[in-house]
């Protein structure tokens, strides 16, 4: 049980010789913030955050769900309970072990190296090619890269997101990228890789622009809409198009490696009033793997693939000439100053307390519209509003702004902002002497 007296807390793996992992149910009780936190490399995951206290509305109280959350994962893997705001969270825990009193380590999947890594994979391309149940009218599965790229390495001369990697692309890829890449063409598909433009209001994919190459302009226009963003960074398709496009994700965008594109004062239909709010552009991209219709010879065929492993020295020397010109240009840029992760959020401008507040409605309304066309649709909605209705979120907006300057000053005295001010200058000065 949880309750508002407890504090986030990391909790150790077990490491029993017989436990194989825990089983946690959550039990529909109303509170506010305890989610369980899972952690195992690089994937993060929450769980029971869909419990909350109940709101008010018209006299009535909102009643809570009672159906049974669950989670269960393996004994090596980190998992932390956050904060509770409000109320109580009950849970029971239940330890999971062989029957037979047999070491669970054996239950547990192991790491599988690089090579077989890409055979599995491939062969699950396979099997399902061969499947007329899977994508039998074809389709497209996305896969989010977990690594940075420019346009020198993937996109060299007139290359870019429209046309299949070739080989020597499929070659500059990196990790998990390259075995996924790697897996697909081996088994006969045709594989893209696909830069995206996102901001700090994208939701869910839904905001995020694809563009043809990465981005090489040095500093963004003051102002941009939704058209000035496709046409400054030559983007092949708007906001959202792509990712409702893909039907299966194998890493979803979440989890891409990220880079920042510059800021600028956004209006989605170009009108800068109070509708206007400043956004900060990230750059990340994804594998687009095109999967044909079925047939009797889909999945039957299958090319040589690229070998996964060391590569011959001389190829390797090259590659690491081409990647210290590349570093080489990048440290000549004037790098954008780093984002304190622990700073208090900004504040909202009205339009966007309106426009966070009254998108699920319109979204609800009209499900064919694409983000940007609900941006405009919100926008519609918020010219007409009188000056009566604008007032109150207004209001919000300057209850927000205080919310953010108090926070702020709080912030800047604390232990967490001088721990990051040091980290920051630890990390100049080592810049400064490796240089």
């Amino acid at each position: 049980m949880y309750s508002e007296t407890h504090l986030s807390n990391l909790l150790t793996p077990l490491s029993f010789v017989t436990v194989l992992g825990t089983l946690v149910l959550c039990l529909p009780t109303l509170y506010e913030g305890g989610c369980m936190k899972v952690t195992h490399g690089r994937e993060v995951n929450q769980y029971f955050q869909r419990y909350s206290l109940p709101h008010c509305s018209h006299g009535s109280v909102e009643t809570v769900d009672n159906r049974i959350e669950w989670c269960a994962f393996f004994s090596d893997v980190d998992h932390e309970i956050l904060t509770v705001k409000e109320g109580v969270r009950v849970t029971a825990a239940y330890i999971l072990r062989r029957k037979d009193n047999a070491p669970a380590s054996e239950c547990i999947p192991r790491p599988l190296k690089g090579q077989e890594q890409a055979d599995r994979i491939r062969d699950s391309f396979l099997l399902g090619l061969r499947d007329d149940r899977f994508l039998s009218n074809g389709g497209k599965i996305g896969c989010a890269c977990l690594h940075q790229y420019t346009n020198q390495q993937v996109f060299p001369g007139n290359k870019d997101s429209l046309q299949a990697l070739d080989s020597s692309q499929v070659r500059k890829l990196k990790g998990n990228d390259l075995l996924i890449a790697n897996a697909a063409v081996s088994a006969g598909l045709s594989v893209r890789l696909v830069p995206h433009l996102g901001h700090e209001y994208s939701c869910d994919g839904e905001g995020d622009f694809p563009l043809k190459k990465f981005p090489n302009k040095k500093k963004c226009p003051k102002r941009m809409s939704d058209d000035s963003i496709i046409d400054f960074f030559n983007a092949t398709q708007c906001a959202g198009q792509l990712q409702n496009g893909v039907d299966i994700w194998i890493l979803d965008m979440n989890v891409a490696a990220s880079t920042s594109a510059g800021s600028t004062e956004w209006s989605p239909e170009g009108y800068f009033g109070n509708e206007a709010s400043d956004i900060d552009f990230y750059v990340n991209a994804c594998l687009i793997i095109d999967i044909p219709s079925y047939s009797d010879s889909r999945g039957v065929s299958r090319p040589v693939a690229i070998e996964v492993g060391d590569k011959p020295k001389a190829h390797a020397k090259k590659r690491h000439s081409e990647d210290s010109e590349s570093s080489g240009d990048q440290s000549s840029k004037k790098k954008k100053k780093a984002k304190d992760p622990n700073a208090p959020k900004k504040n909202m401008s009205a339009w966007m307390h309106y426009s966070v507040g009254t998108r699920d409605e319109v979204k609800a309304s009209q499900p064919e519209l694409t983000f940007g066309e609900i941006a405009k649709a919100v926008s519609v909605k918020w010219k007409a509003l009188s000056d009566q209705e604008r007032a109150v979120w207004e209001e919000k907006a300057v209850a927000d702004k205080e919310r953010y300057q108090k926070e702020l000053f709080l912030y800047k005295n604390s232990e967490l902002a001088l721990k990051w001010q040091t980290s920051q200058m630890e990390q100049s000065n080592k810049a400064k002497r490796s240089d």
